[in-house]
């Protein structure tokens, strides 16, 4: 209330009764107050007092009555007379009040005393408790560790706490009344600026997050922002709360690094809430996602066996009810990758005042590789037990610390007499010093030694042993301890002799082998290099030796082999080389020979030696043998290609018809290497589907009707063309590829033979010739599958065997012919005459036909032994119930002559070139049997 409105009061009671405050006049002389009944409502009393003036000076605190005497008296005597003062009073209810006295002194006595005070008594209590709420706030954010500052709708900063200032460096006049921008710098403001637009706008935001500042660096804080103003109304301004947590943050990552280290999660349950909390390593120790919520152990049960959840159940639930304080215990917890865990829980409960227990908490720590390590300790110490190796233990100065009891038991030597004493007990007097000085060093220098060495027992006894010595270091590389090991070798040693034995010589004949040829061979060479001699290899072959075993039998075999290394080896001189190659091919390789003559000389002693008749169980067999061979050095200069280059000479004796002796010349040379192109390319012949069956008709003499063909297979090879089988099959009969080709052969045939009786053409059989290691190999497996698969008949397959085959290994070969031929197949014998057959096993062999050989037919017309010859098969076939076919018949003289002589069958060229599946075609569409006349 101004003076003005005080001068206009009047006593008006309504007007009392309706202002708030307390309306007073005051005659000081008279020592009287007059004032509005608000005053029971100042005070607190039921009634008005009866001296209002008398209640007052009683109800206000003591420790004001000199303050308010003061302000009367600078009332007293200012100019304008003008009261204000603020003072405590005591209520009627006994709680302190504030009051607040404003009047004006409006008349004075004649002296110039006061007289008259007219003004208002104002209860100020709430705006007091608000000032000293303010006075609170204003102390708390002046004192409070976090930066706190005022930001109006602009952005700028109004207000600022110490705390503010000081933590990011600044002076108030740097902050306030500044731009944010200005005083954390555009980076800061730009991160900050959407949160804080959010927080203008009226929603309160808090977040955590690192920033970069440019006094304080990278700093991790927690931001609040609380607007100011109307809820759900733009704020005029927010109160930006910022707390530095880059301690707390640091901490938090390094423990939970450090937990990561060492394998050990942190969890905690809330008894209360019933709230689980999981570290962040809690969740990689069990491998759960850590966007998922903490678990509770009851969720991990099916992932341990049974028997330690029921432990570990029953252990939290005593800690949790209180019945023990602490809990320890380590499960196996099956992982989602398959592999099972061993995992360390500790468990602790935490009470309140009451004695309950309010939380439990504990962790849970990795120990697989810990338990893995202690299992590994166990099994070491197992081994060093059980070892059957001995060991022993030394510190760095080499005395003997432990040993195990195979140790003991290895040397003899009792292990408490051993222990302290020097390592040089083991010393066995083979070696020198300076062995063992070598020993200690490789082990100190490179971690260790191993080899062989001897060793000396307790009677004194050398043995060989297999040792090793390793050097364990401390973590600051000083050897602490040295770990010998060793085991007695007599026995491998026995063994590896025996072995060596048996590599370096043959067990059947006593002669070097193959191993120890390559072994010697280069040391002969080498001594031979300037030498004036020249050194021969000679590589034996025994002509036709498997049709020896195949009819005597191994064992007889076995006996022949022997009686040859005898012979052989008197025909070599003390520097000369006999080795038994393999099989039934020897090398003999001569030294200091002077010329080649003297070699072929040597050569044809060796054969003369191999003619002399052997006996065999009252059998005399007469051998022959196939020589090849190369000169060093003008065939070669090393072990290899000489032996290379006298089996190349040794395949051409044998292709000039065996019994002969070949040197090696450049000529066999380009042969070999194209048997090595043929080899390689016939490898691959088959996959490529290169080759292609020719078929000759096979014509009835007396008819001139179709009764058969021949299967002869060609090879299409894409850059030489079309390969003579002269060429190739005895490539594919050398390196076995024939078994394959063969069994091609035989199902083109015969799917080729049904597709001619489907379409109409021929029913006629189709000829398919068979070779020696095909008939070794099974072939009636092979025929059975190619008529299944063609679905052929048996008596429309006919195989063709040579007469060498047969007879070869006749007991096996007629067994082997009388279950084809119960199959339902034609047999026949293909180029007979050419061998040595005998007419006792002949006619036991269940076959059809004779083939003759062309080599018979092409001179019958002008040579009278072949005349002689033809006309005796073809008698001979007759009487023993056989049809007989000639082959290579290319002239009508000659198919007039094998007519007249009552050959059955013939084909050639003069019937037919043999043609391929389309032009046979062809030759079947038109074939009238034209040469029946």
């Amino acid at each position: 209330m101004t003076p003005r409105e005080l001068a206009h009061a009047t006593d008006l009671p309504d007007w009392q009764q309706a202002v708030g405050d307390v309306v007073f006049d005051w005659w000081v002389a008279a020592r009287r107050l007059e004032c509005s009944t608000q005053l029971c409502t100042l005070l607190g009393l039921s009634r008005m007092p009866a001296d209002p003036l008398a209640e007052l000076n009683q109800r206000i605190h003591p420790d004001d009555l000199s303050a308010l005497q003061l302000a009367l008296n600078a009332c007293w005597h200012s100019a304008d007379g003008w009261l204000r003062h603020e003072c405590r009073v005591r209520g009627g209810d006994g709680q302190e009040r504030w009051m607040l006295i404003r009047g004006q002194l409006l008349e004075r006595d004649g002296l110039g005393a006061p007289r008259h005070v007219r003004g208002v008594l104002s209860d100020i209590s709430a705006r007091k408790a608000d000032e000293a709420m303010l006075r609170r706030y204003e102390h708390i954010v002046a004192t409070s560790s976090d930066a706190m500052y005022f930001v109006d709708a602009d952005c700028r900063i109004v207000l600022a706490n110490p705390a503010m200032t000081t933590r990011f460096g600044l002076t108030p006049e740097q902050v306030v009344g500044r731009p944010m921008a200005t005083v954390f710098g555009l980076v800061v403001f730009d991160e900050l600026s959407h949160d804080l637009a959010r927080a203008l706008a009226g929603e309160a935001m808090h977040f955590q997050r690192w920033m970069h500042y440019p006094a304080l660096g990278r700093r991790f804080v927690d931001v609040h922002y609380d607007p100011c103003g109307q809820a759900g109304s733009p704020a005029h301004g927010v109160v930006v709360t910022v707390r530095d947590l880059t301690d707390s943050a640091r901490q938090a990552l390094l423990l939970a690094q450090t937990q990561r280290a060492a394998h050990i999660g942190g969890w905690e349950i809330d008894c209360q809430r019933q709230e689980v909390f999981w570290t962040e390593e809690m969740f990689c120790l069990l491998g759960v996602p850590a966007d998922l919520p903490a678990q509770t152990f009851q969720q991990w049960s099916s992932r341990m066996p049974a028997a330690q959840w029921a432990q570990l159940s029953a252990g939290l639930a005593d800690v949790t009810a209180g019945v023990r304080a602490e809990f320890a215990l380590v499960v196996e917890v099956g992982g989602r990758d398959g592999r099972t865990q061993a995992l360390a829980l500790q468990a602790r409960g935490e009470r309140n005042s009451r004695g309950e227990v309010i939380r439990v908490f504990g962790s849970l720590q990795d120990v697989t590789a810990r338990r893995q390590a202690q299992a590994q300790l166990r099994l070491a110490a197992s081994v060093f037990e059980s070892s059957r190796e001995a060991v022993f233990i030394t510190d760095a100065e080499r005395r003997m610390l432990t040993v195990n009891p195979a140790f003991c038991t290895l040397t003899g030597l009792d292990a408490v007499a051993v222990v302290g004493q020097s390592v040089r007990c083991l010393s066995s007097p083979r070696h020198d010093a300076m062995f063992y000085r070598d020993i200690w060093r490789t082990a100190a220098r490179e971690g260790g030694w191993h080899g062989e060495a001897w060793g000396v027992n307790a009677e004194g006894e050398d043995y060989p042993q297999w040792a090793s010595l390793t050097a364990v270091r401390e973590n600051d590389g000083a050897i602490s301890h040295y770990i010998g090991m060793f085991a007695d070798i007599s026995a491998r040693k026995s063994a590896e002799a025996r072995v060596q034995q048996l590599v370096n010589f043959d067990s059947l004949t006593d002669l070097p082998s193959r191993a120890l040829l390559q072994q010697r061979l280069p040391d002969m060479l080498a001594g031979h290099r300037y030498a004036d001699s020249i050194l021969g290899v000679l590589f034996i072959d025994l002509d036709r030796f498997k049709n020896i075993a195949d009819t005597f039998g191994h064992r007889a075999s076995d006996e022949i082999l022997r009686q040859v290394a005898t012979r052989l080896q008197g025909c070599i001189g003390r520097e000369d080389l006999l080795c038994r190659h393999g099989g039934d091919e020897f090398v003999l390789v001569l030294a200091n020979v002077d010329h080649a003559t003297e070699l072929a000389r040597r050569a044809s002693l060796v054969r003369e030696a191999l003619a002399r008749p052997m006996w065999l169980d009252g059998t005399e067999l007469v051998l022959t043998a196939s020589i090849g061979i190369s000169v060093f050095p003008q065939d070669g200069d090393n072990a290899d290609e000489l032996l290379r280059r006298a089996d190349a000479a040794l395949h051409h004796a044998k292709a000039e018809g065996r019994d002969n002796v070949q040197f090696f010349t450049e000529s066999l040379n380009a042969r070999a290497a194209e048997f090595l192109q043929l080899e390689h390319s016939l490898r691959r012949a088959l996959g490529r589907h290169e080759f292609r069956l020719h078929y000759q008709p096979q014509i009835d003499m007396r008819t001139g009707q179709l009764v058969g063909m021949e299967a002869l297979v060609r090879w299409q090879h894409p850059s030489l063309g079309l390969v003579a089988p002269s060429k190739f099959i005895p490539v594919a009969e050398d390196t076995g590829m024939i078994v394959a080709i063969g069994e091609w052969v035989m199902l083109e045939a015969c799917r080729e033979a049904q597709r001619w009786r489907e379409l109409g053409l021929a029913d006629v059989p189709v000829a398919v010739n068979l070779s020696a290691n095909q008939f070794r190999a099974g072939v009636r497996d092979c025929v059975a599958r190619a008529l299944a698969y063609s679905g052929l008949p048996a008596n429309r397959l006919e195989l063709e065997v040579t007469e060498s085959l047969v007879m070869g290994a006749a007991d096996q070969v007629i067994a082997s012919l009388r279950e084809l031929k119960e199959m339902g197949l034609i047999l026949s014998i293909d180029d007979f005459g050419t061998g040595y057959s005998s007419l006792s096993y002949l006619k036991r062999f269940p076959i059809d036909r004779l083939k003759i050989d062309r080599s018979f037919v092409c001179d019958i017309t002008t040579n009278p032994d072949d005349a002689a010859i033809t006309t005796a098969i073809i008698h001979l076939g007759h009487n023993l119930r056989l049809h007989v076919v000639a082959e290579g018949v290319e002239t009508r003289q000659q198919w007039d002559f094998l007519r007249e002589q009552g050959c059955d069958q013939a084909q050639g060229y003069w019937i037919s070139k043999p043609l391929d599946s389309e032009a046979l075609l062809e030759f079947l569409r038109s074939w009238q049997g034209g040469l029946s006349s």
